[in-house]
């Protein structure tokens, strides 16, 4: 069976129950989320909900045709402000219809027999699975309702201190990070994240301390993470000095920066390949 860094993780693979990192049924971050770090190397596949506001409200008879039409026709981020105003307004519905999202994720699941210990993160409309191939992927009376196969990687890092999730393809050398906004790709600090999966992918252990130290050193002597634009985007709260809040997000940055390459120095390679 597949082992994992994470003691705890290990333990709650093993009784079969899931992390709804991302929207819970309150809207909200499950308090129960363990903050543990999570490492594992694989044939990584997102299979994604299309739409999955709109087409579960239409497919319970929430929204009328022409109204899920008119959504359809909207661009994604009017589309989204206009869910979101209408969810405030209607809390009932909002509950209803995201019950519903995870009721068609569980459809996925069971519809296509997918293992509990090949499910590696399940949201609200979305599941990560490893050396799995759905093919059932419509649900629902009216056929609306449907997954399609969303992004590919080849290694996984949950950092539970920041509840975000690093995937890194080493084939495209893509990295997609998701629970932390990415303001710009093109900055050193990015290139460091890259640069330090691919040397774990690789089990270049070694390699990995030495690239770490030796731009560790460069930051603390040169500041390079506050000379760039910022990579993240962190809240910085009572800060209104533009220069003194990209300087706080700055040393944010490296401190994530650091916690990234002690998660994937301190893995045991033999227990995050998962086959």
């Amino acid at each position: 069976m597949a082992k994992f860094v994470s003691d705890t993780l290990q333990a709650l693979l093993e009784e079969n129950t899931f992390e709804d990192m991302g929207l819970s049924l309150s809207d909200e971050n499950p308090a129960y989320t363990p903050k543990n770090n999570l490492y594992v190397i694989a044939d990584l596949t997102e299979y994604d909900m299309v739409k999955s506001n709109v087409s579960v409200a239409y497919e319970l008879d929430v929204l009328t045709e022409k109204e899920y039409n008119d959504y359809l026709l909207m661009p994604k981020k009017d589309r989204n402000i206009k869910m979101g105003c209408w969810y405030r307004d209607n809390p009932l519905i909002k509950t209803k219809v995201l019950e519903g999202q995870h009721a068609f994720v569980d459809k996925l699941i069971k519809e296509n027999g997918i293992d509990a210990n090949h499910i590696i993160i399940r949201v609200f409309d979305a599941i990560w699975v490893y050396n799995v191939f759905p093919t059932k992927l419509k649900f629902g009376e009216k056929g609306v309702v449907e997954f399609v196969k969303k992004t590919k990687a080849t290694s996984l890092l949950f950092e539970g201190r920041y509840n975000a999730r690093f995937f890194y393809n080493s084939y495209t050398d893509e990295l997609i990070v998701k629970g932390l906004k990415v303001i710009a790709d093109g900055t050193t600090m990015f290139k460091y994240i890259k640069t330090m999966f691919a040397l774990a992918e690789s089990n270049k252990k070694k390699e990995l301390y030495l690239f770490f130290h030796q731009n560790k050193l460069t930051y603390k002597n040169e500041g390079i993470f506050y000379k760039e634009h910022p990579t993240f985007k962190f809240a910085v709260p009572n800060e209104s000095v533009e220069e003194l809040r990209i300087a706080k997000m700055g040393k944010m940055e490296f401190e994530l920066f650091e916690d990234i390459a002690f998660s994937l120095m301190n893995s045991n390679y033999s227990q995050t390949v998962l086959k």
